[in-house]
């Protein structure tokens, strides 16, 4: 049997083709003979056409499956030829016990499973490490013990005996006639924990006779309370056809049972048509109404769906008869509204992409029969091709540059093992990846399957070796990663990580030795931070949300962090950052938020002027950007934005942006300056030098990645940027007078190293808290075999007094914490760019290098509302720096109250241009625009 999909626009186009071949008259299921009568109806072969392709013609993905007599799939072959056999349970044949995995002729991998004969459900698997989850079930067959590797599943819901499971559940039944909530079924589940009573956390899920979650509640430790307390969270309502209509926020229970009618101001969502007293017979949302006032309404009319906010601006969009969406626009009716179209195959795969109703933005893309992006056509860089195998993996990708592409090649399970650049032609080659990267250079290569120094690394990646060095990696009976080597040119660090019983992270053993531990409250919640010599937070607090409110620094300053009730949103009201005995704050800020819930305002209570000043009021455009930023008083840092119709960042306070009409999101001009770009869509070049060609120069790597910055004016001085597999940023080198300065090294998020200190660096879940620099030289200096720099970089813009820069990982373009992305330079435009944990850089003469790692030299970062360090304090609480920030992420200044004992940054600053990165995009705060396609 064969099953087509194709165009229905007049050209019949083939868009998918699948061969179904059954148990036929001739039974062999490698078979290619012709559809014949079936015995069974049993599949034993599946053939899917790829179609077009850039990496071969006629390919097919194909799986086959073998069966014993009474129709069970005991072997299977995937695309790739991994070839798995399976058997069942002897006694009924009907449950999957054992499944090998075999390597060529090899069987090489083995898990197992047992069944709950009563209802046929998993009782135990072993998966490939050997490692052994057992899960209980109750005479109605509901699951009511699940034990992880490492934890004991004796004793399941028996009293008196410690509680060693990883989790129960147990359920109650409501009572039959009783009233609210009593008339409720609920779930108990108890996970394990160290600290908790009992040796356990417990939550409960209420639940309807309709099975419908009515509420939840756990025991948490409200702000500053000695004990948990009860909180409800997650209560609902529904209408009288069974839609959610009220959204309550949580609240602690003081006593009294919960109620239908609790305290706190709900979400309401109404169901009515368009404004109407009639129901949508399709059920769809109307009205969705806030506490805040945000309200948003919704108007259908056949394919058009509108969208109207508290401030009456309209978005819509409108899909074709399939449901898939033509067209969208937002800022309806305005001056400058954004638009976007698309058209799609039959399958809902998008074919291109236009922006402002402007042709020479469109995007085009082709897909091969299997619905995967092939090729991509775009006006900023040109065509992009993609490759893959017939197991699904993508193995070619050729770049819009003449002879650069990359090859990934994989083992029979899909596993990448070869990461391979070419300088070659423009053609796939089948013979790179049939060897060490056969005709290419091996940028990555990946060793899996590793059981030395005890760790569980059946099935997982034990090594990569890369152009910066290497990582290894070891795991504990759960698979979380324990242990981490990490060479980055020639110099290793290690970190290793435990965790407590109820699965949190507990310490972390950085590379110089040094142990941080985490310690939890009895709802499980973090409390402190510790090592052998310092405290770096003392306690925190927690509101009914679960959000920080208040953290207790080692050093003696306190965060205070404020939230609004619902009726602002719950949103951040103030964050203070004070220190008992100083009567003047490290840091006061206090916000305000416009009817849509957007910043609105920003109050510096600490200063309220001058260049130290965060005072700052925003609007809006009716597309939701950034329209203008009104500084402190006298018109200090007023800023205003525009933009084009197709997104473009036009202007920027006094700055102005022009962009090329050929290629409509690349800059060509800013301030008149001029811009010039690569093939492939990266900023090569700006400005020009009066002896020396353009006064900024940068270059890129095969994968699009910053690899060195110069000044054509300054040949002597370069920076070089060096990556992992992951493409993360592990190292920047720095040459001044043509003599190598000392290396920043990036191991992980948690440690650097540069100028001889090792910089341990320590959170509170995602919040950096504080840096520790130890004088460690072995993990940054004394490398060597750094090339000269020729013709490399570029690296220009204003003198500022401070820098930051962010290391992030591999993905998409990413906002960090300081706002939203817009399209822009090729891909995004960013607003408010900022880090999740940014690092300041003094571009001022570094202090002399304090050697030493007692608890003195420790740093605490403070933060604002978007995560950026605003105010860094010393071990003695005392205010070191301050940090200030314009729109778009650029510092703007700051103030060093006291030498620090160290300097926190990395050499990024060392030239006279900054670049900030985000993920592996260099982002220029002073051009406004990203460099990297």
């Amino acid at each position: 049997m064969r099953t087509e999909y194709k165009a229905a626009d007049g050209s019949i186009q083939l868009l998918t083709g699948t061969a179904f071949y059954y148990d036929g008259v001739l039974a062999d299921r490698n078979s290619n003979a012709t559809f014949g009568r079936t015995t069974s109806g049993l599949v034993k072969r599946v053939e899917s056409e790829i179609g077009p392709s850039h990496v071969g013609s006629g390919l097919k993905s194909i799986t086959r499956t073998a069966y014993d007599n009474l129709g069970n799939a005991i072997e299977i072959e995937e695309p790739s030829g991994l070839r798995s056999t399976v058997s069942f349970d002897p006694q009924f044949a009907l449950y999957p016990e054992t499944r090998i995995t075999y390597l060529g002729s090899t069987p090489t991998y083995s898990s197992a499973t047992a069944f709950d004969l009563r209802f046929g459900k998993v009782a135990t698997s072993v998966d490939l490490n050997l490692q052994v989850t057992t899960y209980q079930y109750d005479s109605r067959g509901r699951l009511i013990c699940e034990t992880l590797p490492g934890d004991d599943p004796a004793h399941c819901q028996e009293s008196g005996w410690p509680f060693t499971r990883t989790t129960e559940y147990h359920y109650v039944d409501g009572s039959a006639g009783a009233s609210y909530p009593d008339s409720l079924s609920y779930i108990e589940t108890r996970r394990r924990h160290p600290n908790a009573p009992g040796g356990y956390l417990a939550a409960r899920q209420y639940i309807d006779a309709l099975g419908r979650q009515q509420f939840s509640t756990s025991n948490q430790i409200i702000e500053g309370a000695a004990s948990p307390s009860l909180v409800v969270s997650n209560q609902v309502r529904f209408d009288a056809i069974g839609r959610i209509s009220h959204q309550y926020p949580p609240y602690e229970l003081a006593g009294a049972a919960v109620t239908q009618s609790p305290p706190g101001l709900p979400t309401t969502t109404s169901y009515l048509l368009n404004g109407t007293t009639f129901i949508d017979p399709l059920g769809r949302v109307g009205v969705v109404d806030p506490p805040d006032a945000t309200r948003q309404a919704i108007r259908y009319e056949g394919k058009r769906t509108t969208t109207l906010n508290a401030r009456n601006d309209t978005a819509f969009e409108v899909t074709n008869d399939f449901g898939h969406v033509i067209r969208r626009e937002s800022g309806v009716g305005s001056s400058n509204p954004m638009v976007s179209s698309f058209t799609h195959d039959g399958l809902g795969h998008v074919l291109t992409e236009t922006f402002g109703d402007s042709a020479s933005t469109t995007i085009v893309h082709v897909y091969d029969l299997l619905g995967r992006r092939i090729t991509t056509t775009d006006p900023d860089s040109g065509v992009w091709k993609f490759g893959f195998d017939v197991a699904g993996n993508i193995v070619y990708q050729d770049t819009p540059a003449a002879n650069q592409s990359v090859y990934m090649c994989y083992d029979a399970m899909s596993r990448i093992q070869r990461r391979c650049i070419s300088s070659g032609p423009d053609l796939y080659s089948s013979t790179i990846c049939s060897s060490a990267c056969q005709g290419a250079e091996t940028e990555s290569s990946y060793v899996y399957d590793s059981v030395a120094n005890g760790s569980f690394g059946i099935g997982r990646l034990a090594s990569v070796t890369d152009a910066s060095g290497s990582a290894f990696f070891r795991y504990d009976s759960r698979g979380r990663i324990r242990y981490e080597s990490k060479t980055i040119l020639e110099r290793t660090a290690t970190l290793e990580y435990g965790f407590n019983a109820g699965g949190q992270p507990a310490t972390v053993k950085y590379p110089d030795g040094d142990i941080v531990t985490y310690n939890y409250r009895s709802d499980g919640s973090l409390g402190a931070i510790t090592s052998a010599d310092a405290t770096y937070v003392s306690s925190m607090h927690y509101d009914l949300y679960g959000r920080a409110s208040r953290i207790q620094r080692g050093n003696g300053v306190v965060d205070d962090i404020n939230f609004y009730n619902e009726g602002q949103g719950a949103r951040l009201q103030s964050v203070a950052v004070t220190k008992a005995g100083i009567s003047t704050p490290h840091l006061s800020l206090a916000y305000q938020y416009d009817s849509l819930g957007k910043l609105r305002q920003v109050t510096d209570n600490r200063n309220g002027s001058g260049q130290l000043a965060n005072n700052a009021t925003f609007e809006y455009d009716a597309v939701g950007r950034l329209k203008s930023q009104a500084g402190t008083a006298g018109g200090l840092f007023n800023y205003s934005y525009g933009y084009d119709s197709i997104g473009n960042l036009i202007q920027n306070g006094a700055t102005t942006l022009a962009y090329r009409s050929d290629r409509p999101h690349q800059l060509e001009t800013i301030d008149n300056v001029g811009v010039t770009y690569d093939s492939n869509g990266n900023r090569r070049t700006r400005g020009s030098h009066p002896t020396a060609g353009p006064a900024e120069v940068y270059n890129y790597d095969a994968l699009n990645r910053i690899v060195a910055v110069h000044d054509a004016g300054l040949v002597s001085h370069a920076t070089f940027f060096v990556y992992d597999y992951q493409s993360r940023l592990v190292a920047d080198i720095s040459w001044e007078d043509y003599a190598e300065t000392p290396k920043a090294f990036y191991y992980s998020k948690l440690a650097r190293a540069e100028d001889g200190d090792l910089v341990k660096r320590v959170f509170a879940g995602n919040l950096l808290v504080a840096e520790r620099p130890v004088w460690a030289p072995e993990f940054s200096t004394g490398v060597t075999g750094v090339p000269e720099p020729v013709l490399i970089v570029l690296l220009v813009c204003g003198v500022l007094g401070l820098c930051m820069i962010a290391t992030l990982p591999i993905g998409p373009l990413s906002t960090g914490r300081r706002g939203m992305a817009a399209r822009a330079c090729g891909i995004a435009l960013i607003y408010f760019v900022g880090t999740a944990a940014p690092l300041v850089i003094l571009t001022t003469p570094a202090q002399a290098q304090q050697q030493g790692s007692g608890p003195d030299r420790i740093v605490h970062q403070h933060f604002d509302h978007l995560g950026s360090t605003q105010a860094i304090t010393s071990q003695a609480g005392t205010l070191n720096h301050q940090v200030r920030y314009d729109p778009y992420g650029r510092i703007r200044g700051g103030s060093m109250d006291r030498a620090l004992p160290w300097r926190p940054g990395s050499g990024h600053a060392k030239n006279s241009l900054v670049i900030r990165r985000t993920s592996v995009r260099g982002y220029r705060s002073l051009a406004f625009a990203c460099l990297i396609r």
